[in-house]
C-alpha cells in the first residue's frame, strides 16, 4: 500500500523516517496509517536461532537499538521460567526508573509495546531526534546495574549512526561510567572509523573470535 502513495514509490529502510516526516504534514491520516501497518509488521517478527543462546546469557542489564521487542519477550519468559528470578524492566522514558532485583532493558528508539507518547517506537526522523535527546536521562541508571562489567554489542550493524550517538552518551556519562567494550570479531561496526574513534575514549576494547552463540555460551 506504502509503494502506491505519492512520493514514496522508492520507500526503502534506509529513508523510511525521513519520508515519514514528510508525509505526516502531506497527509497525516495516510501517514498514521503507515505507520500503524510497520508497528503490526514488527510485531509479527519471528526470532532468529541466536535469541535462545542470548536471553540465557547472564546479563545485567541491557541496551536495545532495536525497533522490534524479540529479545525482550524472549529474555522475559526465559526468567519467568526460572524460580526466584529477576524481573525484566523496559526504560522507555526517563521517567521508568528500575527497580531492585530487575535487568533493565533500554529501550532508546522506544517501545513497540507502550503507545503512550513519550514512550512508544520512534520511526520518523524528528521523533528519532526527540528520543536521542533524552538518552543521556535514560542512561544515567546503566552504570549501576553494569557494575564495571564490559558492554557488549551485538547486532547494532543496522544503524551506524545510532551506534555512534549511543557510544559518544555513554563516553559522556559520570563515573562510574562503563569504560569497557566487547565486540565480535566479525561485527560491521568496526569498519566504521568514527565508531574506531568514538572507542579510543573507553579504557578497554576487546575484539572476540566467536559467534554470538559461542560468546553467549561463554558467558551463561
Amino acid at each position: 500500500a506504502a509503494n502506491s502513495i505519492g512520493g514514496l514509490k522508492d520507500l526503502t529502510p534506509e529513508n523510511l523516517a525521513v519520508k515519514l516526516d514528510a508525509l505526516r504534514s502531506e497527509d497525516s491520516a495516510i501517514a498514521k496509517s503507515l505507520e500503524d501497518f510497520i508497528c503490526s509488521e514488527l510485531e509479527k517478527l519471528n526470532p532468529n536461532n541466536h535469541l535462545s543462546y542470548l536471553v540465557e546469557a547472564g546479563w545485567s542489564m541491557c541496551i536495545s537499538l532495536s525497533r522490534d521487542v524479540l529479545f525482550e519477550v524472549a529474555i522475559q519468559n526465559y526468567h519467568d521460567s526460572l524460580p526466584s528470578s529477576k524481573s525484566i524492566t523496559i526504560i522507555d522514558h526517563p521517567s521508568v526508573r528500575p527497580q531492585s532485583r530487575t535487568i533493565p532493558i533500554y529501550k532508546l528508539i522506544g517501545n513497540l509495546q507502550n503507545k503512550d507518547p513519550g514512550h512508544s517506537l520512534a520511526l520518523a526522523s524528528s521523533d528519532i531526534l526527540i528520543r536521542k535527546s533524552i538518552w543521556p536521562n535514560m542512561l544515567g541508571t546503566c552504570s549501576d546495574h553494569l557494575r564495571g562489567n564490559p558492554l557488549v554489542f551485538f547486532g547494532t550493524d543496522c544503524s551506524n549512526e545510532l551506534a555512534q550517538q549511543l557510544l559518544s552518551n555513554l563516553a559522556a556519562l559520570p563515573a562510574p561510567a562503563p569504560n569497557s567494550l566487547f565486540f565480535l570479531k566479525d561485527d560491521p561496526l568496526l569498519a566504521d572509523p568514527t565508531i574506531r574513534a568514538l572507542c579510543n575514549s573507553f579504557s578497554s576494547v576487546k575484539v572476540v573470535d566467536a559467534t554470538i552463540r559461542e560468546f553467549a555460551n561463554a558467558v551463561h
